[in-house]
């Protein structure tokens, strides 16, 4: 199985913060992982504070990750937008109209933050990570 992530961004229409954020927890996130391939959604608010290199962030304040695991990404697109186009997830007007959505695909080389093992060495890539949670069940 490949292993993808959908990145949302989005932002609440002026004065509807509220209702938004209960609509994307209570309603939008629900329909939205229904489409075949999603299997989780986890939800970030830009925070105030950025690094001074981090220029050009958009002027988008909420982000969804959603975790996709499939064979084809494409199937799950598909699905994504035969959902959109027949009305199977809700829309609300809270939501801005501006929005960034991307999908990126897991790279095999990718170092996981510290997790010390018995060697003491604090950084293992994902495959290995990967290999000691099975191992360990």
């Amino acid at each position: 199985m490949g292993r993808f992530v959908m990145l949302v961004m989005t932002d609440a229409n002026l004065g509807m913060e509220e209702e938004f954020n209960r609509f994307l927890d209570d309603v939008h996130i629900g329909d939205v992982l229904q489409a075949d391939g999603l299997v989780s959604a986890r939800r970030f608010r830009l925070n105030d504070h950025q690094p001074v290199f981090a220029r050009g962030v958009p002027d988008l304040r909420y982000l969804t990750v959603y975790e996709i695991d499939c064979e084809d990404v494409r199937t799950v697109i598909e699905s994504l937008e035969r959902h959109r186009e027949t009305g199977r997830w809700r829309q609300s007007n809270t939501t801005a109209p501006t929005r960034i959505c991307a999908v990126y695909e897991q790279l095999p080389s990718v170092w996981a933050g510290t997790n010390p093992d018995e060697s003491g060495d604090n950084t293992l890539p994902n495959a290995q990570l990967d290999e000691k949670a099975r191992t360990a069940r």
